[in-house]
């Protein structure tokens, strides 16, 4: 194996309101890009011939989601942004408003088909995790759906609600081993490119088995495309955690609340421990043209090999 000497340069061409659940935001916030800007360069930059080829139609998708949602000056607003709004929405709305309404489901109630015979409409579910300490608690992540708990083993569910409110997809879940109440969510939707149908807010962590939230500081710009794919807490100390993002490997000694780059320059989708030594970690990458790879670890990330 060889040690990691190259850097890699590239360029992008995109540069419920139930009173007992809390989000904690940090003052940390990334300024939002400006949306008649991107829609301008890609209309004067992409080709027809551009236009055939993958990733056309997700762009056309995000400049016709997004348009309704920006303010006169052109300016999206990130996931923090949305979640402050809907938090003092909350707290100062009329009670009275709603309150005598009822609503009822009207359907689909089944798979819908498309125009070429398969599935649309459906959603998706990106991840299942079981807690280790109780067997009837389940976590599901869907796409752009939010994230979901059952307490009887998948026989009713219920959604965490501001992850449903902002739309947002979920990566991957990682429930504490010896604390079911204890689990960190990695938000956005890593598999369908987070940034062009969901809002992330990186990882979100509860201890109180969902009840409150507080969204850790990574450091990560997810409003311009970066997200999340995979966590990881260590089985023999649970305070150590590692992340896979679409730009880096990180890695945090004291339960989220720091973080520090171990590796990066790669797109890295997944990350797996050897069974019997958490220093030894196996991490996978994704391009479409410049090859993908699986990098080795055998201190616990100080040294990288390919």
């Amino acid at each position: 194996m060889k040690a990691i000497t190259l850097i890699l340069f590239f360029a992008l061409i995109l540069s419920s309101q139930a009173p007992c659940q809390t989000v904690l935001l940090d003052s940390h916030s990334q300024p939002a890009q400006n949306f008649f800007q991107l829609e301008s360069n890609a209309k004067n930059n992409i080709s027809i011939e551009m236009s055939r080829k993958k990733g056309f139609k997700p762009l056309n998708r995000y400049v016709q989601l997004m348009k309704s949602r920006v303010d006169s000056n052109g300016f999206i607003p990130n996931a923090r942004e949305i979640l402050s709004a809907y938090q003092d929405f909350s707290k100062n709305k009329n009670p009275h408003i709603q309150s005598t309404g009822v609503w009822q489901e009207v359907g689909p109630r089944s798979p819908q088909l498309g125009q070429n015979k398969q599935l649309s409409g459906s959603g998706r579910i990106n991840c299942i995790e079981f807690s280790k300490a109780d067997s009837n608690l389940i976590w599901a992540g869907s796409a752009s759906g939010g994230l979901w708990k059952s307490n009887d083993r998948g026989n009713s569910w219920e959604v965490i609600d501001f992850t449903e409110f902002l739309s947002m997809g979920v990566s991957d879940i990682a429930v504490s081993s010896s604390d079911p109440n204890t689990l960190y969510v990695a938000t956005g939707d890593a598999d369908g490119s987070s940034f062009l149908g969901c809002y992330s807010l990186g990882i979100i962590k509860s201890t109180d088995c969902g009840i409150t939230w507080k969204v850790l500081d990574l450091g990560i710009k997810y409003e311009n495309g970066e997200f999340i794919s995979k966590i990881l807490l260590n089985p023999r100390n649970e305070k150590i955690l590692y992340a896979a993002t679409s730009k880096s490997i990180m890695k945090s000694t004291d339960a989220g609340e720091q973080w520090q780059t171990l590796l990066s320059g790669f797109n890295f989708r997944d990350l797996k421990f050897k069974p019997d030594n958490p220093d030894i970690l196996y991490a996978s990458t994704y391009s479409i043209s410049d090859g993908s790879y699986v990098f080795y670890t055998d201190d616990a990330g100080e040294q990288w090999f390919i």
